[in-house]
């Protein structure tokens, strides 16, 4: 799981819009950020992007999440201490990406593949982070503070 959160108080509007209408306003930011999180995300053969979806999780608070397991190991890289005993999953990956690379898929250079990550892990892409770290995402939210305002008045 990829977590980040944000300091409401930083951004100017943010807590009021929240006390006006808090489910609306984190659905909306919700719902912008998987849009801009879909263009974000470094995927070479589309399943991640495509697994990108939104939820309230209660009063005010929502997720957006990555419904391919991997998402985590992109984006935080790996030690090497996971590998091919991720099963057929993890197989289907490395199958997808190398077919995606134009790779020709044999039993010898899967097996290499997957040795090689085994070992020596994946290199981090942090790029939620990078999106968060780039205030698009308090862009995002004060475009919806503005949005709210307007809704309102």
């Amino acid at each position: 799981m990829i977590r980040v959160e944000l300091d409401k108080s930083e951004i100017p509007g943010v807590v009021e819009a929240l006390e006006r209408m808090p489910n609306a306003f984190v659905a909306k930011v919700l719902s912008r950020t998987a849009v801009a999180l879909k263009n974000e995300t470094p995927d070479v053969t589309g399943n991640m992007t495509q697994s990108i979806q939104h939820n309230m999780t209660g009063e005010a608070q929502g997720e957006v999440l990555f419904d391919k397991n991997y998402a985590s190991f992109v984006h935080d890289g790996t030690s090497g201490a996971f590998g091919s005993r991720g099963g057929n999953e993890f197989r289907n990956n490395i199958q997808d990406w190398m077919k995606s690379k134009g790779i020709g898929v044999t039993k010898q250079s899967l097996f290499l593949i997957s040795r090689k990550i085994a070992k020596e892990g994946v290199k981090p892409n942090p790029w939620v982070n990078d999106f968060v770290e780039s205030h698009r995402m308090t862009a995002i939210m004060q475009r919806v503070v503005k949005q709210v305002t307007a809704d309102v008045a």
